[in-house]
């Protein structure tokens, strides 16, 4: 049986990384660029485990045509690796989260699935950065596909490699 411990394990070997280990709180937290920040929850007892970053706040202007933009990305995960687009509203932040089963979770399809959250939630970041730069709505809408940002990557062909299990581009 495959647990979390042995996910991480397995996921540190495959980034070439001496350790991954959760902290007495149950988590683990791994940077990518500066920029992307993943948190492994694994709640002592519970079923189940989650992958969790903070994409961006929600800007002030346009948030009717944005919050369509992410609804449309968690249509059957195709815009977002499989993952899930969510929304803090006291807050005012824009999660990207995954939730697996515990221990019916194989190595080879958790090291896949990771490769498309840390994907996705690059892709996201740029574009919420986008948005947020705008002014309106309408211009705010292109930030949503920002330049350097490839329509391939909105459609679920550019995804199905991933969430068929492809590491391909797992780098630490």
């Amino acid at each position: 049986m495959m647990t979390l411990e042995n996910l991480l394990s397995e996921l540190a070997q495959k980034m070439g990384l001496p350790h991954l280990r959760l902290n007495s709180q149950g988590v683990v937290r791994l940077v990518f660029d500066r920029n992307i920040v993943v948190d492994v929850e694994g709640p002592r007892g519970a079923p189940v485990f989650h992958l969790i970053t903070l994409l961006g706040s929600v800007p002030s202007e346009g948030q009717e045509c944005l919050f369509a933009r992410l609804l449309e990305a968690n249509t059957f995960g195709h815009g977002t690796g499989g993952a899930v687009l969510s929304l803090d509203s006291e807050a005012g932040e824009i999660f990207l989260h995954r939730t697996f089963d515990r221990y019916c979770t194989d190595a080879e399809f958790f090291i896949g699935a990771f490769a498309a959250f840390v994907d996705a939630a690059e892709d996201w970041k740029t574009r919420l950065a986008s948005y947020a730069q705008s002014t309106d709505g309408r211009t705010g809408e292109e930030g949503l596909n920002p330049a350097g940002v490839s329509d391939a990557a909105q459609s679920p062909s550019h995804l199905s490699p991933y969430t068929l299990g492809n590491p391909g581009f797992i780098t630490a």
